[in-house]
């Protein structure tokens, strides 16, 4: 099957065609490729990254511009709650590095005596 088959028939969910007929990112996919890429983007200080869709019958390669609105409004979120939740918490009790699960800790339906 061709790309444009596999985006029509819903079985590649993460692109779409814009308005000028070119693939781009659904920033809302489920699978969070948009979010990835643009995170990759702001930590490697690139402006723009290639996404390759290969399949036996062809191959397609489009731009994804970083976007630096998104980045600042749902990634700040999202790299402030990872740190608060999961770095701090292995800075103070250090769990997985005594080889304990950190998610333990975090689970509210467990008590945590052996923190």
């Amino acid at each position: 099957m061709t790309v444009e088959q596999l985006v029509s028939q819903h079985k590649i969910r993460y692109v779409e065609r814009n308005d000028a007929g070119s693939l781009v990112l659904k920033k809302s996919d489920s699978r969070g490729y948009y979010a990835q890429i643009q995170l990759l983007m702001a930590v490697c200080e690139v402006q723009q990254a290639y996404v390759v869709i290969w399949t036996p019958v062809e191959c397609e390669i489009f731009v994804v511009d970083f976007d630096r609105t998104f980045c600042n409004g749902h990634l700040s979120a999202s790299i402030d709650f990872f740190f608060e939740c999961y770095v701090v918490t292995e800075l103070l009790t250090e769990r997985v590095k005594r080889g304990l699960r950190l998610m333990d800790v975090l689970d509210t339906d467990r008590s945590s005596t052996d923190m």
